[in-house]
């Protein structure tokens, strides 16, 4: 038995210290930093990007059919917003998709049967975080993106870990995390180690790669990658990003952990980027990813989890919203909206309020858009039903106003909508 102290008192062989719940009590307190925020990959902010729609038709039988511009990753039984269509019989707040197919999706939908036509000014969304497409180069987790050489990668959240599943064959795809140089400044003179947790359902081989970024701090290109080579061939990153170092582990049905260790940062880096990659043989194929870290230490550390509270805090220095933790942005809700009132006049130019902000890493990028059905960028509505034009103004790490630019000439008391705050490097 060990003489260590253990967590909670309790004493425990040396083959249990693996138990996050039994560690030592010394490697808390000298735990170093994990330079990766929601290294878990919890979908609280972001998730569910707006897809286009491309055309609609439906049948006798009281199904409708929807085609999306792209592929949209949604499954069956995912639930969904529909708005915004020419064809309004069409749109519906809540509804359950019954079958979905590459750009396709059918759903319940009573009314006379209709050849197909056109329908672009609609949008179709995922409300549930189950099933959702992932679009190239933007995030679908609170700081984390995917980079696809195809056009169809879907993510599925789970308790511990996400799933990204990619349902076009021989096509690479990474996920990407970039850290802000505020967080690693204090670093670079230290060596990096880094891991992450991978499974699949088949065979295949993932590749774990540090990237340095040498160019403007916190301005990096969000597309590492030039061109994806062939397979077992690291992608040819673009310019200003380089490798520190790549790992191959071969994938299994259990969790395997591949790490990197005892790297060192060039001299002129200004941000690093974990880029777990891929390359897959054929199609519907699913890896998962758990407890990514990186940290400043020659070995890899075992894996602690933040507590739930910690990497909200720290997700929300990148990005914020009005809506819900698990509502995505551009939903039609009324819930989590800002209010404000109007009786101090009509007159354009006036600032209707301010809304404070959690601290935010840097000034953020603003977009105001109505809690209507569909919801609107630059626009908010009066109590009156009409939507206004708005615009944030004063913005900095820790608020806005939201300004009156066109004015109204209606008697209304209120005005409301929500708001996005973006502070991603």
């Amino acid at each position: 038995m060990s003489t260590e102290r253990y967590i909670l008192g309790v004493d425990v062989s040396d083959d249990n210290v693996e138990d996050n719940l039994m560690l030592p009590i010394s490697e808390f307190i000298n735990a170093p930093e994990n330079l990766l925020i929601n290294s878990n990959f919890q979908i609280w902010q972001r998730f569910a990007k707006k897809i286009a729609i491309a055309d609609r038709t439906r049948s006798a039988f009281g199904t409708a059919t929807i085609n999306t511009d792209i592929p949209h990753g949604i499954q069956n039984g995912t639930t969904v917003q529909i708005y915004g269509m020419t064809g309004t019989s069409y749109n519906n707040p809540s509804v359950a998709i019954i079958d979905a197919t590459y750009k396709e999706v059918r759903y319940t939908n009573a009314g006379s049967s209709e050849s197909t036509t056109a329908d672009t000014t609609g949008f179709i969304l995922a409300l549930d975080k189950e099933g959702f497409g992932l679009v190239d180069g933007e995030y679908f987790a609170d700081r984390w993106y995917c980079l696809m050489e195809g056009n169809y990668v879907r993510a599925n959240r789970y308790t511990d870990g996400v799933e990204l599943r990619n349902d076009v064959g021989g096509k690479k795809f990474g996920i990407v995390q970039i850290v802000p140089y505020l967080e690693l400044k204090e670093y670079l003179d230290k060596p990096l180690s880094l891991s992450v947790d991978v499974l699949s359902e088949t065979s295949g081989t993932v590749y774990l790669s540090l990237l340095a970024w040498d160019g403007t701090a916190d301005a990096p290109s969000r597309d590492v990658v030039d061109t994806w080579n062939s397979s077992g061939v690291d992608p040819t990153l673009v310019t200003n990003w380089d490798y520190i170092g790549t790992e191959p582990i071969t994938l299994d049905t259990d969790f395997a952990t591949v790490k990197l260790e005892n790297l060192t940062i060039p001299s002129g880096t200004t941000n690093l980027a974990i880029f777990v990659h891929t390359h897959l043989s054929s199609s519907y194929k699913k890896i998962s990813f758990r407890n990514a870290q990186i940290v400043p230490s020659e070995t890899v550390q075992t894996y602690r989890e933040t507590s739930y509270l910690k990497e909200l805090t720290n997700c929300l220095r990148f990005y914020q919203k009005s809506y819900n933790i698990n509502v995505p942005p551009f939903a039609i809700t009324d819930v989590g909206k800002t209010v404000f009132p109007t009786s101090f006049g009509t007159d354009s130019g006036g600032h209707f309020g301010t809304i404070p902000l959690s601290q935010m890493y840097k000034t953020p990028t603003v977009t105001l858009l109505t809690a209507a059905n569909p919801p609107t960028s630059g626009k908010w509505r009066v109590s009156t039903g009409s939507d206004i034009d708005v615009n944030s103004d004063y913005v900095s790490h820790s608020r806005f106003a939201v300004k009156n630019d066109a004015g109204f000439t209606v008697s209304t008391n209120s005005i409301a909508g929500h708001y996005i705050a973006d502070a991603e490097i």
